[in-house]
């Protein structure tokens, strides 16, 4: 019997651009009790290839920044506004979003600013909350 994951169309990294990781990624110890949702906080996207270019950014940020750098993308996922699902660190790797929660759960980034009290902030759309409901 198929996994309800098998049936999710998640953008693989070479198919957005992902550089290598760095060594020393730890594997996750499955399984992860929760997902964990946050956003990029950042500009948001509407296609697939917007979206690709913002979760490379995304990754540079990560692995490029001088204090703590680190060794991939953090985040496990990122949806776009579209309802793309990309791959992060997907199922197997530890992530590291947040250090209270990269052992207990997987972590999620929805592309864009999604602050509350922000007038900058991304409008979600029904594409990635089916998105986010479905991971």
């Amino acid at each position: 019997m198929a996994s309800p994951c098998d049936t999710l169309d998640i953008v693989p990294r070479v198919s957005w651009g992902a550089r290598n990781a760095k060594p020393g990624l730890d594997k996750a110890v499955l399984p992860l009790d929760m997902m964990v949702y946050t956003h990029t906080h950042g500009p948001s996207c509407s296609d697939r290839h917007a979206c690709a270019a913002i979760v490379r950014e995304v990754q540079a940020f990560h692995m490029d920044r001088k204090a703590s750098p680190f060794s991939d993308i953090g985040y496990s996922f990122l949806i776009g506004s579209d309802g793309s699902i990309f791959e992060g660190r997907g199922w197997a790797i530890r992530p590291a979003y947040d250090l209270r929660y990269n052992g207990k759960g997987f972590g999620t980034a929805f592309i864009g600013r999604y602050a509350s009290k922000d007038n900058a902030s991304t409008p979600f759309t029904h594409h990635a909350a089916i998105s986010a409901h479905d991971l």
